[in-house]
């Protein structure tokens, strides 16, 4: 009876397998939360759903960017100070765990731990063309 129990733990240990997340992307970072043209998309294993504001500042003009994507799970909770292409921005990362889940901006905000950084597609979009606009 022992060894009995012992292949069917080994056998429901193997079922355990994760299903692969889906969360939504956007094609470009936005200036609004709602203006995402999203799309959904397959995340690796070890990834989780994101959802990223970036206000940047300079002087009188005020800049805000969402970005939505797959991150590591080392990039949530992540806020922080940014100063790149003459603007300073403060960014917060928040992500969840479940199907979509990143298709609305987040409702809270929580206090994490110093910045690792923007995201690359913020970046992206400072650095082609919203500099030239100011």
């Amino acid at each position: 009876m022992a060894w009995f129990l012992r292949v069917l733990l080994l056998l429901l240990s193997g079922l355990t397998s994760v299903a692969p997340l889906f969360c939504y992307t956007c094609v470009f970072p936005t200036h609004s939360p709602t203006d995402c043209i999203r799309f959904p998309v397959k995340c690796p294993p070890d990834q989780l759903c994101l959802t990223s504001r970036a206000v940047g500042h300079r002087g009188e003009v005020r800049v805000e960017l969402w970005e939505r994507s797959c991150v590591l799970a080392s990039m949530c909770g992540q806020t922080g100070q940014k100063h790149t292409m003459g603007l300073n921005f403060t960014f917060t990362n928040t992500c969840c765990r479940t199907n979509l889940c990143n298709h609305n901006a987040p409702t809270t905000s929580r206090a994490p731990p110093p910045h690792r950084g923007l995201g690359p597609l913020t970046l992206l979009w400072v650095c082609y063309g919203l500099i030239a606009h100011l």
